[in-house]
Order: structure tokens, then sequence, then C-alpha cells
């Protein structure tokens, strides 16, 4: 998986329309989202917006990183996201 890095210890409500996979909690990119993590030069994506059991960490990726891409297939929302198993 490919993330973006854009650490920040603002906390976040979890949005409407979330879903978790693996203990990692991912939104669409949304304008507001962008803002609070400031995230630049991204209209499209998923963005960590939490993980399960209170972790703030999960195998290096972070609240507020940007997943644009895995196994070199674009990401550009929650439901590209879920082609992959």
């Amino acid at each position: 998986a490919y993330a973006d890095k854009k650490p920040s210890s603002k906390a976040v409500d979890i949005p409407k329309g979330s879903v978790e996979r693996s203990g990692i909690i991912f939104s669409n990119l949304t304008r507001d989202l962008a803002e609070r993590f400031n995230i630049h030069g991204k209209d499209s994506g998923v963005v960590i917006t939490g993980f399960s059991n209170n972790r703030t960490s999960f195998f290096n990726l972070v609240v507020g990183d940007v997943i644009s891409e895995v196994n070199q297939q674009e990401i550009s929302s929650l439901w590209s996201l879920s082609a992959f198993p």
C-alpha cells in the first residue's frame, strides 16, 4: 500500500460512512478532512481517520495518511478500496 505521510495529532470524529478494515478506519477524502490534516495536492483517495482498539498507529500508518494506491491500482474512494480483499 502507498500512503502519503501527513502526520497530525489532531483528533477527528469518525465521519459517517467510514469503513473499518483490518483494524484501520478509512474515510473518503473530503475538503474538511484535507483541511484538518493539512493535505495538499490530493482531491481523491481515502484517509485514515482512526484505528480500532485505541491504537495510535498500525504498520507505520497514522491518522491522516492518505491511501491513493494499493498494489499499483488507484484508490479514489472507499468503493475502489473495497475491491481489495
